[in-house]
């Protein structure tokens, strides 16, 4: 378990690090649901850039 979720943690720097996440919908349309894992009642809609031009 320690290690999946090192992996996980590991994925998410990269993306972060190498892409722009930004919502395409507004906070307040997102509502959390309350249960063992918490999940948004509608999906959310993202939008991922990278922050590196690749053609240079």
């Amino acid at each position: 378990f320690r290690y999946a979720e090192m992996q996980s943690k590991t994925i998410v720097t990269q993306i972060l690090r190498n892409f722009t996440v930004r919502s395409l919908d507004e906070r307040d349309k997102i509502k959390p649901i309350l249960t063992p894992t918490l999940h948004p009642h509608i999906p959310i809609r993202l939008r991922i850039r990278s922050r590196f031009d690749r053609s240079i």
